[in-house]
């Protein structure tokens, strides 16, 4: 069987991304945020945030906000530059179960 050198990138997924844990906070029993994500993508020179806030206001009943943005890392790879921002999206979503 050959062997094979370890390098820097092992443990990095083939596309360049680069995913670190994700990040969890309960304020109270009701209110929590759920994960902020972001992520790099080396090839594709952008940076993508995503963020969930969550309300619960009884069992049964959630409300989320969720913030998601991609952004170009290197905005002069090309002319014109491009965009700092490449998409935003603000998501308002009602969970109600009966």
């Amino acid at each position: 069987m050959p062997s094979r050198m370890k390098t820097p990138l092992d443990g990095i997924p083939p596309d360049g991304r680069y995913c670190p844990d994700k990040i969890s906070e309960t304020f109270e029993v009701f209110v929590s945020v759920n994960n902020i994500r972001v992520q790099i993508s080396c090839i594709g020179n952008i940076g993508v945030l995503n963020a969930r806030f969550r309300y619960n206001p009884r069992d049964g009943n959630n409300f989320f906000i969720v913030f998601n943005e991609s952004v170009n890392t290197d905005r002069d790879r090309i002319t014109p530059a491009l965009p700092r921002s490449n998409q935003r999206v603000v998501l308002l979503k009602f969970d109600y179960t009966f």
